[in-house]
């Protein structure tokens, strides 16, 4: 039989969070009570076990799992926190009434590449930009 699978590619930063995505659109809400979803770290690990409105997670992610409220709206993403090399790999939520498995690679990058001061550069010459149009404008306009 054919098997829809859906597949993202996540990139997180060590020490961080990340969002693992899991969405599917619900003709009208979900009762959460009923709700029952499974986030695995494959091949085999039950992250995270959801069912009549509670969370039932594995001993190596206590603590570092968050749901979002949005689950009676079909939203099962999971974040994970305070992320390390070692979270690197593939996960796969397997969401209730039999919508497709959504697979997810994890990739965690080192704190070094982040570069805030790069992204400041960035706005400041594009403020820099924009000031010299307004300038160059009231000049036409004094002309």
């Amino acid at each position: 039989p054919f098997i829809l699978l859906l597949s993202e590619d996540i990139v997180g930063i060590s020490g961080k969070k990340v969002l693992l995505p899991c969405v599917f659109s619900t003709p009208k809400p979900l009762d959460v009570q009923n709700v029952s979803f499974v986030w695995k770290r494959l091949p085999n690990i039950n992250m995270l076990i959801f069912s009549s409105g509670k969370s039932n997670i594995a001993p190596g992610y206590a603590g570092r799992i968050s749901l979002n409220d949005q689950i009676a709206k079909g939203n099962f993403s999971l974040e994970l926190l305070n992320i390390q090399k070692t979270d690197e790999g593939n996960y796969r939520c397997y969401p209730p009434q039999h919508q497709p498995e959504q697979d997810v690679k994890l990739t965690v990058k080192g704190k070094y590449l982040e570069q805030p001061n790069q992204t400041k550069q960035t706005n400041s010459s594009q403020t820099w930009l924009l000031d010299q149009t307004e300038q160059s404008g009231e000049k036409d306009l004094g002309k």
